[in-house]
């Protein structure tokens, strides 16, 4: 391997590169996962089958030429219905107004009218369209009313015997059935109208049963108000009878209560006389047996405060000084003093007789004292007796008294209320009068109320009566045309989105991402939307401001960033398929990394469809398949391309066995020497579910990128693609979607527009 290695520097003139690690002869991971996180968690996941508003458009830009000429199509065909139907089904409706009567006379005793609110004449807008869809009225009209009869479209439903042995009998529940349908009532908003149709085959008939139904509903209402009028008189005369009733029993009533109040002493009505007088005397003395009651209190509690505070009553002690046993021991007193005093003079104050007078007046006073003492407690004792016995006297006068007013204006209450109650007696006897008077009036001209009343609730409005119709109701090409042309619409639009379901080719990233588990690398457009790169196999370098270059660069990059392409050293190229532009794919992106500066390695493993050969034009005597019997050939067989440090092996000779080559130590060796010269070996490789020798080698390069041709292969067969790699135990570096095409409804003719646009 040295010399071989050698040759191969001095040839490429990098004898002073540093050597690369090689690549190991098998991969174990599947898939590509970051640091942290698991396999599962690294890849998308399947997205459910979901439409956009954008793939709506998608679709309808798709199938515009469908849709329009659905649309063509289905205005004839409404068209041509319409006038198909006009001649074999025409239907006429004949219209008209009622008008609902908003002035009612409420009151039949006074003659009161009232004009309708807004929620009572919603109220009956509702119940006459009611009334007016009744079976009832259908029956009665159908069996009552000869216009009705003799119309062409109720002769439509007589049962005819042809043998003539049974009397013609008319359907009526078939007829009723029709009325129900086709004969329609509808309130008016903001108005007291309601509008009545009726639709059948002929005009002059829808007319004419349209005005009897309406004419036999009117005619009942009459009748229901003449019934009422009837119910009105009989109300009436009952109540005239039950006023004549209370109002001779009011009228006795009255006489007895006046005979009642005169007897008691009430001369008129509300002059109380004597009794009031009495009353007026009564409380004049009332009110001094109070003052005396009050006067005897306060002398009472005055007396009794002096008492407590141990004064004397000066009435006690006038009456003590006058008793006579008191005056008597005075004087004996005074007496025995005068002596005193003269036996004091004479004989001095020391004597013998002198201080015997001294006891002697001392037991003379003690003697005094205690009569007075005595004498002033008993009378004390009387004086409050007395006052007491006034106090009570008075309180008991002033009681009486007042138990007397007290009787007197209870009697006086009931007289009151006798008087309250006579007044309000001759208050009813008046109104009953007044009432019996205008029931007498009303019942004489009840002729003219009850012609008054026999109105109907509901009649035709001005202008309101229907007029036979003149263009038919059913069909009009207003309404066939735009519905043709709306089913048209809906069918078209039904198959352009069955299509889309049903297309199960991988057209769009979104298609990749329900597949899920797959990581998208890029796209690559279709080499027809893109003019630059029209016929360039290498865009990359023949066009490099081409969109489709612009993609390879895209692609370079997302790969950098899903795999460390200082690790990842050997990529395999594969797809599903035949024709998914593999080997375009990996020629562009083996020179994307060359022109990045890596050194890259282009080796075409497909031997079954060899192509890398006529891209770089280069000969293919010689190639792979010797280098893999003889590692040593790999510089000599290896050619130069006009891309800078891009280097290709094509894949020379077809070998007898190539899936055993790649399965062998032979391709590991291969590996390893191309590892220790290049940066990079790129793999062209035939389709991984058509021939064995992609599986062999997926399991042993660094990284696997496939290539699905849009609007070509099906989600399907790239899910067997994830699984049958998953298997393999191969690592999965994602998908490029090639091939897309810009057309209507496909994508990216506006980005490829932009970009060409923003390069000047």
């Amino acid at each position: 391997m040295a010399p071989a290695y050698d040759r191969l520097s001095v040839m490429r003139g990098v004898g002073n590169m540093t050597t690369i690690p090689h690549t190991p002869p098998a991969r174990p991971q599947a898939v590509i996962t970051p640091v942290g996180q698991s396999a599962a968690a690294s890849l998308p996941a399947p997205v459910p089958m979901s439409i956009t508003a954008a793939d709506v458009w998608r679709v309808i830009r798709t199938n515009l030429l469908l849709i329009i000429v659905f649309l063509i199509l289905f205005a004839i065909l409404g068209y041509a219905a319409n006038v198909v139907l006009l001649r074999v089904y025409p239907r006429y409706t004949a219209r008209g107004l009622l008008q609902i009567q908003t002035t009612v006379l409420q009151d039949p005793v006074t003659d009161k009218f009232y004009e309708m609110t807004e929620p009572r004449l919603l109220t009956e807008q509702r119940t006459q369209a009611q009334l007016l869809q009744t079976e009832y009225l259908f029956s009665t009209a159908l069996k009552e009313n000869e216009n009705l009869r003799r119309t062409g479209w109720f002769q439509s439903y007589i049962q005819r015997d042809p043998t003539g042995r049974t009397p013609d009998r008319p359907d009526v529940k078939e007829a009723k059935e029709y009325l129900g349908k086709w004969f329609r009532v509808r309130p008016l908003t903001d108005s007291a109208l309601l509008e009545v149709s009726f639709t059948c085959s002929s005009p002059k008939d829808a007319k004419v049963v349209l005005e009897e139904l309406v004419r036999v509903h009117i005619e009942r209402q009459r009748m229901v108000a003449a019934e009422r009028n009837v119910a009105h008189n009989q109300a009436l005369t009952r109540m005239k009878d039950t006023i004549d009733q209370r109002l001779a029993a009011l009228t006795r009533r009255v006489r007895d209560r006046q005979a009642m109040l005169a007897q008691k002493g009430m001369g008129e009505v509300g002059v109380f006389s004597s009794k009031e007088a009495e009353l007026k005397a009564l409380v004049e003395a009332h009110l001094k047996a109070l003052g005396k009651a009050g006067e005897a209190k306060n002398a009472l509690e005055r007396v009794t405060a002096q008492l407590a505070r141990g004064e004397t009553l000066g009435e006690v002690e006038k009456a003590v000084e006058m008793d006579p046993t008191i005056a008597t021991l005075v004087r004996e007193v005074v007496s025995m003093e005068i002596q005193r005093d003269s036996k004091i003079d004479s004989l001095g104050k020391g004597h013998r007789e002198v201080e015997a007078l001294n006891r002697m007046i001392e037991t003379a006073k003690q003697k005094l004292e205690s009569r007075r003492e005595e004498l002033r407690s008993r009378l004390r004792n009387q004086f409050l007796d007395t006052l007491k016995g006034d106090a009570a006297q008075a309180a008991a006068d002033a009681e009486l008294i007042a138990a007397r007013i007290r009787d007197l204006k209870n009697e006086l209450a009931d007289l009151g209320k006798e008087v309250a109650n006579l007044r309000v007696d001759e208050e009813e006897e008046k109104q009953l009068r007044e009432q019996q008077q205008q029931i007498a009036n009303k019942l004489r001209d009840l002729g003219q109320i009850q012609s008054a009343q026999s109105q109907s609730k509901i009649e035709w409005a001005p202008n309101g009566w229907p007029e036979e119709p003149e263009l038919p109701s059913f069909p009009r090409l207003k309404y066939t045309l735009p519905i043709a042309i709306v089913l048209g619409l809906a069918l078209a639009l039904a198959v352009a989105f069955l299509r889309e379901f049903m297309n199960e080719t991988i057209r769009s990233p979104a298609d990749i991402a329900r597949v899920g588990q797959l990581a998208l690398l890029g796209i690559v457009a279709d080499e027809a939307d893109d003019p630059q790169a029209s016929g360039a196999a290498l865009a990359i370098f023949d066009a490099p401001h081409s969109v489709i270059a612009e993609q390879f660069r895209q692609i370079r990059t997302r790969l950098h960033h899903a795999a460390s392409l200082d690790t990842t050293r050997s990529l395999l190229v594969t797809g599903p398929a035949p024709q998914d532009g593999k080997t375009t794919v990996a020629a562009n992106l083996a020179a994307a990394l060359a022109l990045n500066g890596r050194r890259i390695l282009l080796v075409d493993a497909n031997f079954r469809r060899p192509d890398l050969h006529r891209i770089f034009d280069l000969p293919n005597e010689h190639g792979l398949s010797d280098v893999l019997l003889d590692s040593s050939k790999l510089a000599a067989t290896v050619r130069e391309t006009r891309i800078p440090n891009l280097s290709v092996l094509t894949s020379g000779p077809r070998p007898a066995n190539p899936a055993e080559l790649f399965e062998s130590h032979l391709f590991a060796d291969f590996l390893k020497a191309a590892a220790e010269s290049y940066d990079h070996v790129v793999f062209d490789s035939a389709p991984l579910l058509v021939v064995a020798e992609p599986g062999a080698m997926a399991a042993r390069v660094d990284g696997v990128i496939t290539v699905v041709r849009a609007h070509e292969e099906s989600r399907g067969l790239l899910q067997r693609m994830r699984d049958t790699l998953r298997q393999l135990k191969a690592r999965n570096l994602g998908v490029v979607l090639n091939a897309v095409r810009g057309r209507a409804g496909g994508y990216y003719r506006r980005n490829i527009r932009a970009y060409y646009n923003y390069q000047g």
